[in-house]
């Protein structure tokens, strides 16, 4: 009903889109577009059917008295050893504010960290703004991203319980390309799932998880039971990450010597990408500066969270996912991808808690886009 065009990305929230694209929003609780990872629909002219036939393939059968029930169970560290080692779900549950860090993962992360941290001056001149801007490049790790950190302590803890091969999903290919190095410095095997869109356009990233060792499988494939169902349906089908997530958990949940690992979203995920906030914390200190405002990239939340939870930063600063924020004139701003130096722990955060992160969005936005008259900002 709009004038103006909407996009939706192939894992965004269908319920949350623009109000003025007219659907049953009820329906679309909790589904996104059954498209290939990466891509997106417009709204303009006959797009649109595409765009809602895409979310109507995503209905699920109703939901039965029976799984109600099951729902409101809380998850049990029982229900969770099929598919990952006692180590990471005591992890996943736990509630202490810091964790150690074994001695082999804090090695291991010395081949890459500390990362980084820069001043982006002919930025902030381009910008001609008062703003000091710093960001954090992530980068320099041997897969290219902040991936590792969460892949070797993953990797690590598998081999401690006598786990023999790790399998995963990827997209792009980041998250392969993480965990098949972190195999390799194990002596693990590794099995990557790979969306089947991304396995085709991509050549290099696999090469690259094949080079650390890692087998690479196109999804969906006749691997799993999930992925030959979906062959039978579909058998041009590019794959999508939900595809992809349920031959790699098929596989280790049918197999005993198989545990799955994933690299994002969960609460061990971004308990180890904590490191890179404790670090740039550190970094900071040896600037003498010290952040207002954090922006960072959110999709699974493994970066932007690693640094702006409110226990990853120091009290006085404001964090945003994405887009952009207003920032306190001559402030110092922290900009990129945030994912040990000198730190002995993870730092244990709130910043994966639902009512959490709710209440900590809803605030950024009335700060974001109605300033305070006393707190001028220049906007970035």
């Amino acid at each position: 009903s709009g004038d103006r065009p909407i996009q939706v990305g192939s894992h965004y929230h269908f319920f949350e889109t623009n109000p003025a694209l007219k659907f049953d929003r009820k329906k679309a609780r909790g589904m996104r577009l059954d498209i290939p990872a990466g891509t997106g629909l417009g709204s303009s002219g006959t797009f649109l059917v595409g765009l809602l036939h895409a979310l109507y393939a995503w209905q699920r059968e109703p939901v039965t008295a029976e799984t109600r029930d099951l729902f409101k169970q809380p998850l049990t560290p029982p229900d969770l050893t099929p598919i990952f080692p006692m180590a990471i779900i005591g992890q996943e549950v736990s509630t202490e504010r810091w964790i150690e860090i074994p001695d082999r993962v804090r090695e291991i992360y010395k081949l890459w960290r500390p990362t980084p941290l820069y001043r982006a001056r002919r930025l902030e001149k381009a910008l001609d703004t008062p703003a000091r801007i710093f960001y954090k490049y992530e980068g320099v790790s041997p897969a290219g991203s902040h991936k590792p950190n969460t892949a070797v302590p993953q990797a690590w803890y598998n081999k401690e319980q006598g786990v023999k091969r790790l399998s995963t999903e990827t997209g792009a290919g980041q998250w392969g390309s993480s965990l098949a190095f972190a195999g390799s410095l194990f002596g693990m095997e590794v099995t990557v799932f790979q969306v089947r869109v991304s396995y085709d356009q991509k050549p290099y990233r696999r090469a690259l998880m094949e080079t650390y060792g890692a087998r690479c499988i196109a999804s969906p494939s006749n691997e799993t039971d999930s992925g030959r169902a979906i062959l039978a349906k579909t058998p041009n089908s590019p794959g999508s990450l939900g595809i992809a997530i349920s031959e790699a958990v098929e596989m280790a949940a049918k197999d005993p010597a198989v545990k799955y690992s994933l690299g994002s979203v969960l609460n061990h995920v971004l308990l180890h990408q904590t490191v890179n906030g404790q670090e740039a914390i550190k970094q900071f200190e040896l600037a003498g500066d010290d952040p207002d405002v954090v922006i960072g990239c959110t999709g699974g939340g493994s970066g932007r969270d690693s640094i702006s939870s409110d226990d990853c930063q120091n009290a006085t600063g404001d964090s945003l996912g994405g887009g952009r924020q207003a920032c306190s004139g001559g402030g110092p701003l922290i900009a990129g991808c945030f994912e040990h130096f000198g730190c002995a722990g993870w730092r244990g955060c709130r910043a994966h808690q639902p009512d959490f992160r709710r209440a900590a969005w809803n605030a950024l936005r009335r700060d974001a886009f109605h300033p305070a008259a006393d707190r001028p900002r220049t906007t970035l």
